[in-house]
């Protein structure tokens, strides 16, 4: 697993397709939330999310068509598990 990017509170990994993300995703939350903060005298750590994907889109669903917009983008872990990574569209076929 590799860093990429920690943008305000966002931590950005990469690794390679082989790995399972579910088991990749909450080994990293594990890490995260084993930093403990104290403040005051109380001591807390701060909960996180992961959310997989092959770009850094949002994978989005068109409520009244149904349709998918960037089908390889970024969803929570929960939806990935099932997902297959879609071809490319070409680049005429795209909607903008």
């Amino acid at each position: 697993m590799q860093l990429l990017a920690q943008v305000h509170d966002a931590i950005v990994f990469q690794a390679p397709q082989k790995y399972n993300p579910a088991e990749l995703s909450t080994e990293a939350l594990r890490i995260i939330e084993s930093v403990k903060f104290n403040y005051k005298g109380r001591e807390f750590s701060v909960p996180g999310e992961a959310k997989v994907g092959w770009n850094w889109g949002y994978r989005k669903i068109d409520k009244a068509s149904g349709q998918v917009t960037n089908p390889n983008g970024l969803d929570k872990l929960s939806a990935f598990p099932s997902r297959n990574r879609l071809p490319p569209t070409p680049f005429l076929q795209r909607v903008l």
